[in-house]
């Protein structure tokens, strides 16, 4: 019996161990399916933060830029925020900036990614980029 207890006392041991390590649960992170704000904009920050839960450093910032064609982006001590100013998504370092507009079920608003990208441009980024993402692409 003694034995067994030891044995039970190692696995429990190793498993809490494997948990802190593994900490990224995309079902805290998401709510409702189709909120742009607390779902997609959550989700998307939390993948591109280099400190995400995810523990992939800045992988997924990474592929992002690739994907979105902006290779010479630099992911040196970059940000994310999430509705930063009304922007769904900002992606900065000390001169670059990327902008995320997520439109899942609302409409256009008149002049929305120009107003982004003049406050953005009035912050003193020198590079800004805007990425519009939409249910179908």
């Amino acid at each position: 019996m003694e034995i067994l207890l030891e044995k039970a006392g190692i696995i429990d041991y190793k498993y809490k161990k494997l948990r802190s390590k593994d900490s990224f649960n995309i079902f805290e992170i998401l709510t409702n399916r189709t909120d742009e704000v607390n779902v997609h904009s959550k989700f998307i920050c939390e993948l591109l933060d280099c400190n995400g839960s995810h523990n992939m450093g800045n992988a997924f910032a990474k592929h992002f830029v690739q994907i979105i064609d902006i290779p010479d982006f630099s992911l040196e001590n970059y940000e994310v925020f999430k509705e930063y100013k009304n922007i769904d998504i900002l992606l900065e370092n000390e001169s670059q900036a990327i902008i995320i507009e997520n439109k899942i079920w609302a409409y256009d608003q008149s002049q929305q990614l120009e107003r982004y990208y003049k406050e953005i441009i009035k912050e003193g980024f020198s590079d800004v980029y805007v990425v519009y993402l939409t249910l179908d692409g």
